[in-house]
């Protein structure tokens, strides 16, 4: 029995000895499994793909964007028409770990009653209202409030009444209370071309142009933000009087359109006394720089204020912009070409007398407004009278080819070039008869109104056609005008047809527009133009009283052409002769003035 007893104590003792054993050298290969990790930690400093290093630093650092601007947009001047502006969000720091070298940069208890006081003298803000929210934060306990804010009569704040605060603050020895900078977008002219400019939106941390030219310039009035990096303590509040890094930011490039904001903001005033007068579907104002091609106000309705957004959600509102991407019939305006193009061809003798009735081409009956009661014509009475039967004649003598060919040459079918997204280029009309004839008053084609103007050009220029022209300047680099397209006429039909238009004002029984459009002291180049619409079902075209779009275009004055004047109405729910010469007289007034004031 004692030796079985001996043998079973033994036996035991050698099982701990055993377990013991292994236990040793599981914690020893434990122990150099952890050190070599520990090794690995130190030498490469990643966790579970996880970088220690970008850890601490998301710890006790921080870093927040460092506001740059965005280039401004001006006018032909160096007047504003849209900028970056600073606004400022006010806070006050409660923490009282913001601490710079012992000296307390948060806002004490002890001073709450003269913050409220100082605060609410220029903010729209009650003296309570201010002590309530400081109150409410110092209290507050899970978790700790670092700051507080006054909500939105806290934001948007003016450098000026920035300023005032900080003074007032400065001057009672208040320290605690800081304000934020942001910038927004400005348009300090309201309603300004504002199809034309554009808008903005903000996608992160910076503003990105979203339309006009906002939009087609963004590349160069974009900004880069810079970045500046700081030290945070525990709480992940700033601490003071550490070391921080700065990324500088980029500014993004100025733009210089060859708008004029007199004159813009003249059109735009005007615009709106006819619209409130004619409730039309819309109605377009381009002025040009006949010598240069600069185009010096763009004003189209309905409109929008690009800041406030205010008239974006009215029912008839669109977005397009009217001289680049609305395509259209121009009407009795393109019978210039036509004029010009028969006289280049030899086939146009000003004297020479037709009687205006229906013409049949094919399918189709043509005929003058006046159904030819006016009787007969001579051919310069045809252009004053916008006869379609006088200008299917002379297009009938010119010949398909090359009456396509100079269509062609006037730059139609094809974009201007011009800097706005989207032109359409618009179509020529098919080689058929019926077309060839229609388009010879300016039916059966598509333009945009910038190939209109640039059509234009060519009578105010000898003959030489130039291109419409928006921006003068970006950053340092200016732009060289005029940039001559082609010479589709010579200078002599070019002269003729200038001499001609001048009938549409003068001519007591033939102008269409007698004594309508004036200036004083000068003659001018007048021609009307009334063109139907496409009915929307492809059948035809809309037939009720007002379903048409007339223009109008001015070139004056006529013996040196210093602008182009181009305006258009469509389906005004009233309208006489005299309509958009409410506009015309007093736009081309004041343009003369003000050329003279400025020479």
């Amino acid at each position: 029995m004692h030796d079985s007893s001996m043998l079973n104590k033994n036996k035991a003792k050698k099982n701990r000895k055993l377990v013991g054993h292994w236990l040793y050298i599981i914690s020893f290969v434990l122990f150099m499994g952890f050190s070599a990790r520990l090794i690995y930690i130190v030498q490469i400093g990643v966790i579970a793909g996880v970088s220690l290093s970008e850890r601490i630093e998301h710890l006790y650092y921080r870093s927040r964007p460092i506001e740059t601007k965005r280039g401004s947009i001006f006018d032909r001047q160096g007047s504003v028409i849209a900028q970056d502006v600073l606004s400022y969000t006010v806070r006050a720091i409660l923490s009282e770990d913001y601490i710079d070298n012992g000296r307390p940069m948060y806002l004490g208890r002890e001073n709450f009653e003269e913050t409220a006081t100082i605060l609410s003298e220029y903010l729209p803000i009650s003296n309570d209202q201010v002590l309530t929210i400081l109150t409410n934060g110092v209290n507050q306990t899970e978790p700790p409030a670092y700051q507080v804010e006054f909500g939105s009569v806290g934001s948007g704040l003016s450098v000026t009444i920035r300023n005032q605060i900080q003074s007032a603050l400065d001057a009672a020895g208040i320290n605690g209370i800081y304000f934020d900078a942001r910038t927004s977008r400005s348009y300090p002219n309201g309603i300004f071309s504002s199809h034309l400019i554009g808008t903005t939106s903000d996608d992160e941390e910076i503003r990105v142009g979203v339309s006009g030219l906002e939009y087609v310039m963004n590349d160069f009035l974009s900004n880069q933000n810079g970045r500046e990096s700081f030290q945070v303590n525990a709480s992940g509040n700033p601490v003071p009087a550490t070391n921080q890094t700065v990324e500088e930011g980029i500014d993004g490039q100025d733009v210089w359109t060859t708008l004029d904001a007199h004159l813009q903001l003249f059109t735009e005033a005007l615009m709106d006394e006819v619209l409130e007068e004619t409730r039309p579907e819309n109605l377009t104002a381009l002025l040009m720089d006949a010598k240069t091609g600069e185009i010096l106000t763009m004003a189209q309705r309905p409109t929008f204020h690009p800041e406030t957004q205010e008239g974006i959600d009215d029912a008839h509102f669109i977005w397009r912009n009217l001289f680049t991407e609305e395509m259209y019939e121009p009407g009795s305006t393109l019978k210039l070409v036509t004029v010009a193009t028969a006289i280049d061809e030899g086939v146009f003798d000003p004297t020479e007398r037709y009687n205006p009735v229906s013409m049949q081409i094919e399918d189709r009956l043509i005929s003058d407004h006046d159904s030819g009661s006016n009787g007969e014509l001579t051919m310069r009475q045809a252009l004053a009278w916008s006869s379609n039967t006088g200008m299917v004649r002379l297009q009938q003598r010119i010949g398909g080819e090359i009456w396509a060919q100079y269509l062609a040459d006037f730059g139609l079918g094809k974009v201007t070039g011009s800097e706005l997204f989207g032109e359409v280029p618009g179509i020529l009309p098919s080689r058929n008869r019926v077309d060839q004839a229609m388009s010879s008053y300016g039916h059966a084609i598509g333009v945009n109104q910038m190939q209109m103007m640039q059509l234009f050009s060519a009578f105010a220029n000898g003959g030489e056609m130039i291109r419409p022209q928006l921006i003068r300047q970006v950053g340092e680099e200016t732009q060289v005008f005029p940039e001559v397209v082609s010479q589709p006429i010579s200078q002599t039909a070019a002269d003729a047809v200038l001499e001609y238009m001048t009938d549409v004002v003068t001519d007591e029984r033939y102008g269409t527009a007698y004594d309508v459009y004036q200036l004083t002291n000068h003659e001018i180049s007048v021609k009307t133009g009334t063109a139907q619409i496409a009915n929307e079902n492809g059948q035809g075209y809309l037939t009720g009283e007002f379903d048409y779009i007339y223009s109008a275009v001015s070139i004056y004055p006529t013996d040196d052409p210093q602008f182009i004047l181009y305006l258009t109405i469509k389906r005004p729910e009233k309208y006489d002769r005299h309509t958009l010469a409410k506009i015309a007289n007093p736009l081309m007034e004041r343009s003369m003035a003000l050329q003279s004031f400025r020479d």
